[in-house]
């Protein structure tokens, strides 16, 4: 790591949660992996939520899916 980067990290060290919302697309798998290399480094936790409507899919099953999805990639 160079002090640049070094520089970069500390400005962002108070960050312990990061909150992705998602629409439980493909692009959010990426997004998140993404997400994971960023939070890494600040030891930060992710929290990734999803608000449903009455019309779609249960949230708690797409949320299934998605966690399936990641974990293949």
């Amino acid at each position: 790591m160079s002090a640049t980067d070094s520089t970069k990290h500390e400005k962002f060290q108070e960050y312990k949660k990061i909150v992705y919302a998602t629409d439980f697309e493909e692009d959010d798998i990426l997004a998140i992996q993404r997400l994971v290399e960023i939070a890494q480094p600040l030891n930060a936790e992710i929290n990734v939520v999803h608000i449903s409507t009455k019309d779609e899919l249960k949230g708690n099953v797409r949320m299934e899916w998605l966690k399936k999805s990641y974990k293949k990639k």
